[in-house]
């Protein structure tokens, strides 16, 4: 088949397609770049050294005098330890600024980051609230004791919530799944018998930190069998 394009000559598959001019010659061109990078995907996660390079940070284990506690009871890790390992994973990165609003004394920013290497994107959002002057019923910007500093905070919070979403830290920040295994599975079922037994609202307790977990379900068994075992010494 062939599709009259203003004279030219049809292509060497034997099918010319005639683009149109503005609007849908730029739908056509962003058409064809999405196919191409569906295919260039295709064969990326075909790979398994690329699936390797893509899951590895999953795998690394964050040093416990890189895990902070904040006020109220949450694992942190510091902005430099993630950017230094974000590095070592995605030597070939960029961030790029989507959004920043201030609303309510806050300050919130979205970032994109973008992993040149396989040319995954992934999105981090986080805020900060604008410091202002102790004892301040209606403060206004001559209150502000460094915005800057809100700024920064923002930001840096946002560029790490998406350092996690590629793997980093991801043990901290919960971001890495797995499934357990039948041996761990058998476990759990054993030791929630057990817990039940010494007490019903330490079993509740297991089980909803076991549906909330995610990953590590053995080092989570581990810490329960100590306090099987502890009491079990008791009875």
């Amino acid at each position: 088949m062939k599709v009259s394009n203003m004279g030219k000559e049809k292509s060497k598959t034997n099918t010319a397609v005639a683009p149109a001019s503005g609007s849908t010659a730029s739908s056509f061109s962003k058409y064809s770049e999405v196919i191409g990078a569906l295919a260039n995907l295709a064969v990326i996660t075909d790979d398994p050294l690329i699936r390797e390079y893509i899951t590895r940070p999953y795998d690394i284990k964050t040093p416990p005098e890189k895990v902070k506690k904040r006020p109220d009871g949450w694992d942190y890790v510091e902005s430099s330890y993630m950017d230094y390992q974000a590095k070592q994973f995605m030597p070939l990165y960029q961030h790029t600024l989507l959004h920043i609003s201030i609303d309510h004394g806050w300050v919130n920013i979205i970032v994109s980051l973008k992993d040149r290497t396989t040319g995954n994107v992934e999105l981090g959002a986080d805020s900060a609230r604008i410091q202002v002057k102790q004892g301040t019923e209606d403060p206004n910007f001559r209150d502000i004791i460094d915005f800057g500093n809100n700024l920064k905070s923002a930001l840096s919070k946002a560029i790490k919530n998406a350092q996690s979403r590629f793997g980093v830290s991801a043990d901290v920040y919960r971001r890495r799944e797995s499934i357990p295994s039948n041996e761990e599975r058998k476990r759990h079922d054993d030791m929630e018998n057990q817990i039940s037994k010494i007490s019903p609202s330490r079993a509740q307790m297991f089980k909803e930190q076991w549906a909330g977990l995610g990953t590590d379900w053995s080092e989570f068994l581990d810490k329960w069998q100590v306090y099987i075992d502890r009491n079990s010494k008791q009875a």
